[in-house]
C-alpha cells in the first residue's frame, strides 16, 4: 500500500480529493471508488464517497478525535506533572491526573501548578518512598539509605532492646562523621559501626578493626553486647536473616511510625 502524506494546505485548498488519487494507480482507484458512472470526476467521486463513510461512521470517529484529542492534552500534563515530581510512578501519575479537576487540568497547560495537585502528588511522592525503604528490608538487593534508616530506628522497638545501649553509624572510621544513632550520648554502653560505601565494619573499644564487609544486620549482631542480643532472642551472630525479618515486619506493620522516620532530617 502507498504511504499518503497529507498537509493542512492539501485540506485548506480543497485538493484533498487530488492529492490521494494522484498517488494511486488506476486499477487502485478503481477499486476504492467503484466505476465512475457519467461525467462524474474521480475527484468528486472520492468527496462523495468520504462524506458517506464520515456520515455512517460519525459516532465512532467522533470518538477517536475526541481521544486523540485527550491524549495530547494529557501528555502535557504528564509532563508536567512529572519534570516536577520525578519519582512519581506510572501508576501514581495515572491517579492523580484522573483526580484533577478540568480547571486544574487547564491550568497545569497554562503553567502554573494547582496546591490541591501538588498536595495530592506530595503524598504519592512520600507513599513510594516508604515503599521502596521497606521493599529494601525485605530483599537485600533494594536496601537503600532509607532502608538503613528504618532498620536501625526499628530496633529501639524489638523485644529486648536495652535502653542502656547507645548505638552509632559512621563514616569510613570510628571518628567519623557521623551519618545515624539511636540511644543517648550519655547511654552507659556505646557502639559504633563504619560504614565503608555499601558494607559496614566493627571495632573494638580501642579501635582494632573486629569485622569487615558485612551487611548492616550482620555488624549489628556482632557489635550488641552479648546479654543485649540474646535478650532480643538473637544467640548466634549468625541470625543476621532473622533480624531483618523482625525489622522489615515491625515496619511493615507501623507505616505511621515510617513516615515520621523519613521525614526526620539529621
Amino acid at each position: 500500500r502507498p504511504i499518503i502524506r497529507i498537509t493542512r494546505a492539501d485540506i485548506a485548498q480543497g485538493t484533498l480529493a487530488e492529492r490521494i488519487l494522484s498517488l494511486l494507480s488506476d486499477e487502485q482507484a478503481a477499486q476504492l471508488l467503484g466505476r465512475t458512472e457519467g461525467s462524474v470526476s474521480q475527484a468528486r467521486r472520492f468527496n462523495q464517497k468520504l462524506a458517506d463513510g464520515l456520515s455512517q461512521h460519525r459516532q465512532r470517529l467522533l470518538k477517536r478525535l475526541l481521544s486523540a484529542v485527550k491524549s495530547a492534552s494529557s501528555s502535557t500534563e504528564v509532563e508536567v506533572l512529572r519534570n516536577r515530581f520525578p519519582s512519581l510512578s506510572e501508576r501514581a501519575v495515572k491517579e492523580v491526573l484522573e483526580n484533577a479537576s478540568n480547571s486544574e487540568l487547564a491550568d497545569m497547560r497554562n503553567g502554573s501548578f494547582p496546591k490541591r495537585i501538588d498536595d495530592r502528588a506530595r503524598v504519592y511522592v512520600q507513599q513510594g518512598r516508604m515503599n521502596r525503604a521497606m521493599a529494601g528490608l525485605c530483599k537485600q538487593s533494594l536496601f537503600s539509605l532509607d532502608s538503613e534508616r528504618l532498620a536501625l530506628r526499628g530496633l529501639e522497638h524489638l523485644p529486648g532492646w536495652s535502653n542502656d545501649v547507645q548505638l552509632q553509624i559512621r563514616a569510613n572510621s570510628s571518628n567519623g562523621r557521623l551519618l545515624d544513632s539511636i540511644g543517648l550520648d550519655q547511654d552507659p554502653i556505646r557502639k559504633t559501626l563504619i560504614k565503608s560505601g555499601d558494607h559496614f565494619s566493627v571495632v573494638q573499644a580501642a579501635g582494632v578493626p573486629l569485622s569487615a564487609d558485612l551487611n548492616l544486620y550482620e555488624a549489628i549482631l556482632q557489635v550488641l553486647p552479648e546479654p543485649t542480643r540474646e535478650a532480643m532472642g538473637y544467640l548466634d551472630i549468625s541470625q543476621a536473616d532473622d533480624l531483618r525479618r523482625a525489622l522489615a515486619q515491625h515496619a511493615l506493620s507501623n507505616r505511621s511510625e515510617v513516615a515520621q522516620i523519613l521525614r526526620q532530617r539529621i
